[in-house]
């Protein structure tokens, strides 16, 4: 999984710190962190995501750059329509399943500008939270089975709903991913059902000719 970032529009909100030493549970994160999707009621974003997640299902690269800016922002170094070209030709790790699944997590405005993926946009503004963002993830729906081994045939052995949660098995993580949801309770989980909140966000802005991907964003380094 890419990890990326909080955008610099949210600089204000508390950062998260990445602290991997300490890596026991704690009760904090159990706050939950709920969908949200400021494009309902806009329905030319809605088409413009749409579109775009169509795209990406099909790998379309053509269709994306053609609702991309030309001076699009590629993370924190690179801009242009050609960078961000480059980025998904090279098929970075999982950049496909990460666009299309920020394009699928809701978002919300900032300043004027749609930020995609709910979980990068509220996570760090989780009242009285001081969270390691890269041990921590988010379970993005409701009712998500939590198995005692790493398959559908295993023992489910409780449910998560947007709750924060431990990813205790990130190093060799694949299909299934180990969480700890509470205290000494460990269990398997859908790795696509859950969301780090240094995921991608893509910024979408209203310029004359509609709605465009004026940046793909990410953690930096």
């Amino acid at each position: 999984m890419l990890r990326l970032s909080i955008t610099a529009a949210l600089c204000a909100v508390p950062v998260l710190l990445a602290d991997q030493s300490r890596r026991q549970f704690d009760p904090k994160p159990q706050a939950k962190v709920l969908p949200v999707d400021e494009a309902i009621g806009h329905p030319d974003i809605l088409d413009v995501r749409a579109r775009l997640i169509k795209a990406a299902k099909r790998r379309d690269l053509e269709i994306i750059l053609s609702f991309t800016e030309p001076s699009v922002r590629v993370g924190c170094k690179d801009s242009g329509r050609a960078a961000l070209k480059k980025l998904f030709e090279r098929e970075e790790p999982n950049i496909w399943s990460e666009f299309y699944k920020s394009l699928t997590l809701g978002g919300m405005f900032v300043d004027g500008t749609f930020h995609t993926n709910y979980v990068v946009q509220l996570y760090a503004g989780q009242p009285g939270e001081t969270i390691d963002g890269r041990s921590y993830e988010v379970v993005t729906g409701a009712n998500i089975p939590v198995y005692d081994r790493p398959a559908f045939h295993g023992k489910q052995v409780s449910q998560l709903s947007y709750e924060v949660v431990l990813v205790t098995n990130s190093s060799d993580r694949t299909d299934w991913t180990q969480v700890e949801f509470a205290p000494s309770k460990l269990g398997f989980v859908r790795s696509s059902s859950i969301e780090a909140p240094t995921g991608i966000s893509v910024m979408i802005s209203q310029k004359p000719g509609g709605w465009r991907i004026i940046g793909l964003d990410w953690a930096c380094e």
